[in-house]
């Protein structure tokens, strides 16, 4: 009774390790991307791959998960955040702001890159600006996130 009122059904009572498992292997790559991470200096990016963390490995059948997905869409999430950053305007900084974002959505919508989290760094790059070393960062936790989804692809299930 208690476990359905917290949603916690028949799905979860059959597959409970792979939830478990999935979760606590999130935490262990997670916690080796925030060593390379600066999550004072780089609270977006953080949360964009975060984010990614999540697609990787809760949904990990999802065309979101795929590596070129992940890689692509966090590319062209650093070149439309670069871009915005580029030609930002100060006292408009809203509206490159929500350039970044749209940018990178037509982007990968176009290019088949879809992936969410990258519309974050596309934002997340807008409003801190494109250093080098933080693309570099971004794009040494993200690559580790889609081989672990190439290399575990077939015993990741979705946990939605």
């Amino acid at each position: 009774m208690v476990a359905e009122v917290v949603g916690l059904g028949r799905k979860f009572r059959r597959r409970w390790k792979n939830y478990l498992g999935q979760s606590l292997l999130a935490i262990g790559i997670f916690s080796g991307v925030l060593l390379l991470l600066n999550v004072q200096e780089n609270p977006i990016i953080t949360a964009s791959v975060g984010a990614t963390t999540f697609v990787v490995f809760a949904i990990p059948s999802d065309v979101t998960a795929d590596a070129r997905n992940i890689i692509g869409g966090h590319a062209i999430g650093v070149f439309a955040g670069a871009l915005s950053a580029w030609l930002l305007v100060e006292s408009y900084s809203f509206v490159f702001y929500s350039i970044a974002v749209g940018v990178s959505i037509f982007l990968m919508v176009i290019t088949d890159c879809e992936h969410p989290p990258a519309s974050g760094t596309a934002l997340g790059l807008a409003v801190t600006g494109a250093e080098l070393g933080v693309v570099l960062t971004l794009f040494l936790c993200i690559i580790p996130l889609a081989v672990v989804h190439e290399v575990f692809r077939s015993r990741l299930m979705d946990l939605r």
